[in-house]
């Protein structure tokens, strides 16, 4: 699946370098983080995975597993404006567990900025704190060198309580990259001893809204349309959030 993303992350294209992120390898130990899950290829249309043009390409892969629906990892470049690494990863029904959220995006000014977060299903069960939110909280904390933020205002009442904004010093990407990487394994060790739904129909409606107010307020539906237009957006956002 890296072969066919591999030719659009290199780490030589600006904003990235100068930000000091290696998206190629980010994207990598992603991969290798959820294969070690048991991650399998799940099939998506290719022409939703992969768009380019220009100075502007998508790529991305998406897998699956006994513990995830639906796992999509995905690598942006408008040229010199954004790159960017995101990933969603979508729990099976039948388990209590939250949707992980990231991204890396690399504006034009070259400092990175990140945003994590374990957010919607399960996050009421009495267990959710000692399993998700204490170690993924710890990494967040734990982000020498890095700025932090709240998560944003319009995702707070979804969110487990683990999740942040951060911000890196110009050249000092991979320390998010770092953070995030870690924060993705955690959450997969995590979701592997997740325990059975009480409530599958809840967990449902908690996934929907995050759904909901991410594509109705983060910018990625904004960056998408323009530089693909709004029918791909439309479509890779579809496939993002599993509709």
């Amino acid at each position: 699946m890296l072969a066919r993303i591999a030719p659009f992350v290199s780490p030589y294209a600006y904003p990235a370098v100068v930000a000091g992120i290696d998206f190629g390898a980010l994207a990598a130990r992603l991969d290798t983080a959820l294969r070690r899950h048991g991650a399998r290829r799940q099939p998506a249309p290719l022409d939703v995975t992969l768009r380019y043009g220009g100075l502007r390409a998508i790529a991305s892969f998406v897998v699956e597993s006994d513990t995830i629906a639906r796992a999509t990892v995905s690598h942006l470049r408008v040229s010199p404006v954004l790159a960017g690494v995101a990933m969603v990863v979508h729990p099976r029904p039948a388990l209590d567990a939250p949707l992980l959220v990231c991204d890396i995006m690399v504006p034009p000014t070259a400092f990175a900025r990140a945003f994590i977060d374990a957010c919607g299903p399960g996050i009421t069960r009495a267990s959710f704190g000692a399993r998700f939110r204490e170690p993924l909280a710890a990494l967040v904390d734990g982000a020498d060198g890095l700025r932090r933020a709240p998560v944003p205002a319009w995702i707070a009442p979804l969110s487990g309580g683990a999740g942040a904004r951060l911000r890196a010093r110009r050249g000092d990407g991979e320390a998010i990259a770092r953070v995030l990487v870690a924060y993705v394994e955690r959450y997969l060790d995590a979701l592997a001893t997740a325990e059975p739904a009480r409530d599958p129909a809840a967990n449902a409606a908690a996934a929907t809204a995050v759904r909901g107010a991410v594509r109705a307020h983060g910018p990625a539906s904004r960056h998408l349309t323009r530089a693909f237009g709004a029918d791909f957006a439309a479509r890779y956002l579809d496939l993002l959030w599993g509709a």
